[in-house]
């Protein structure tokens, strides 16, 4: 009986040392090349939103946004790519020029697959009825980015902005 006892014991030991020798670690630190790459491409993939709004294309700011997954705060709802399309749409219709730069970004990148955008934007907007509205570098992007199949797209947010400055043109 001791010497199944301890064939067991041995048994078990080696399937433990197993276990653990084919369990995967942690993987490597990101190297600082690769997180510089990643927050490259964040910031370009942000700057979308940008070009997206420069041109008064309501579908390619919403580009920047999963088109399910998203979970951007707008305007007191919450929104994903998809869906975000028309109330920005009718938004822009209401706009001749929107002209707006990241005058500070920031990105914290947590896994090869997982990063944080903040940007802060000056914008200048002339609506159709000549009114000039001017956020002075106080419009705040807040984006979570997940990398997917089509690249790095945003799945949650918020945008805040500080107090703006108009001017009648009209």
């Amino acid at each position: 009986m001791k010497g199944l006892i301890t064939v067991l014991a041995v048994l078990v030991v080696f399937a433990l040392a197993f276990f653990l020798y084919r369990t995967p670690t942690a993987p490597p630190e990101m190297a600082a090349a690769e997180k510089a790459q990643i927050q490259a491409e964040i910031v370009d993939v942000a700057t979308g939103i940008n070009r997206g709004f420069r041109a008064l294309d309501a579908e390619a700011v919403a580009e920047v946004f999963h088109p399910t997954e998203s979970g951007f705060a707008w305007g007191g709802k919450i929104y994903n790519g998809t869906d975000i399309v028309e109330p920005l749409a009718a938004r822009l219709a209401n706009r001749v020029l929107d002209d707006r730069e990241w005058v500070d970004t920031r990105v914290k990148v947590f896994t090869r697959d997982l990063a944080m955008f903040q940007g802060i934007a000056d914008v200048t907007i002339e609506e159709t009825d000549g009114d000039v509205l001017h956020y002075p570098g106080n419009l705040i992007f807040t984006l979570l980015f997940e990398r997917t199949a089509d690249g790095w797209k945003s799945t949650s947010g918020a945008i805040t902005s500080g107090p703006y400055e108009t001017a009648d043109q009209g």
